[in-house]
């Protein structure tokens, strides 16, 4: 279902393309895409322990506290 709202009758107007700009964030150049998820990916390899015992207990909790 598409809608058409008429901007003027609602007394409004478009955001400007340098509006547009600042709510979009602009465009995230390809290598700092990249740079983030190695990034992410180096951070979840040297802290793999951690996040391995903390989801298991998590899930251990939530299985004493929900019986099925």
């Amino acid at each position: 279902m598409t809608q058409t709202i008429e901007l003027e009758k609602l007394g409004l107007t478009g955001l400007t393309p340098e509006e547009k700009f600042i709510v979009d964030g602009g465009k995230v150049p390809s290598w700092a895409k990249k740079l983030g998820w190695g990034g992410l990916a180096a951070w979840v390899i040297d802290n793999w322990e951690d996040i391995k015992s903390g989801a298991t207990s998590a899930w251990q909790d939530y299985d004493k506290n929900n019986p099925r």
